[in-house]
């Protein structure tokens, strides 16, 4: 009994030491390994000197976004597309010409009956001129293509004991507007949402303005309009150096601007250009 009792605790004795030996040898492939690096979060990238810095009105639901130098641009990357037709709303460029002449010319309406009668006794076939009287042109250029005609307003100005009666001429905003954003290419250059722009000079971001969007008032404008809503900026004024005759009236045109259209377009000449909208009497 003695003699069993005394070989299980060799036994024993002998197990403990290949644990201790195990461990042993386990910390010192563990101080072998190099010490792995702490994982530490990826940091934002910090903006750089002439980065731009955009910030979009919070209803419009678009991203804020940085960019560099050479990646930022204010107007849309697809360019003015080439306009086929830029006689419109006239039905070919030879009618567009011949009306363009009469109103430079300042011709009375009979004379222009007239010089249209010889017109259409020599014209040419291949060419579609289909007008007949004045009242023909101002047809196509007012209402043939769906657009308003111009309207009177008596407009009432006392003058010394009397008062004046004078007929203002205008073109419906509204009619113009809708017209103008039936145009596929307009409606996808037009800006609909207020923005600011900041460039980054190496110690802050400093704020500049590019376009009526991107000033303080379009912003405030969109803040109190219900969310969804989109505003819509219009700029009128009158040109003193474009004296107009019609007859024997003359009077200043009064222009219009659609301001949620980018600078090169409103600014240009042809399509979503300033648009004459009325004809202030003298």
């Amino acid at each position: 009994m003695q003699m069993q009792t005394q070989t299980q605790t060799q036994t024993q004795k002998q197990m403990q030491k290949q644990k201790q030996k195990q461990k042993q040898k386990q910390k010192q492939k563990q101080k072998q390994k190099p010490a792995r690096e702490p994982i530490t979060p990826r940091q934002p990238r910090a903006p750089k000197v002439d980065n731009f810095h955009t910030t979009y009105h919070p209803s419009s639901d678009h991203p804020t976004k940085i960019e560099a130098f050479d990646v930022f641009s204010l107007y849309p990357s697809n360019p003015f597309p080439f306009d086929t037709k830029p006689w419109l709303p006239f039905r070919s460029e030879l009618e567009f010409d011949f009306a363009k002449i009469m109103l430079d010319s300042a011709l009375l309406n009979k004379h222009v009956d007239v010089l249209i009668k010889i017109i259409r006794l020599s014209k040419e076939n291949r060419y579609p001129f289909e007008v007949e009287t004045h009242q023909d042109l101002r047809t196509s250029a007012a209402g043939l293509h769906g657009l308003a005609p111009f309207e009177p307003h008596d407009v009432k100005v006392p003058y010394l004991d009397t008062t004046r009666i004078h007929t203002l001429w205008l073109w419906p905003l509204m009619a113009w507007i809708q017209n103008a954003l039936k145009d596929t290419y307009l409606a996808s250059v037009i800006n609909w949402d207020a923005l600011q722009h900041d460039k980054y000079n190496g110690e802050e971001w400093i704020p500049f303005i590019t376009e009526p969007w991107t000033a303080k008032r379009m912003w405030s404008f969109q803040s109190r309009i219900p969310k969804g809503g989109k505003p819509l900026a219009i700029t009128l004024y009158t040109d003193k150096t474009r004296l107009s005759s019609f007859g024997g009236h003359q009077g200043y045109p009064i222009m219009a601007n659609i301001d949620n259209l980018p600078d090169t377009v409103r600014n240009g000449h042809g399509l979503g250009s300033t648009q004459v909208v009325g004809w202030l009497p003298i």
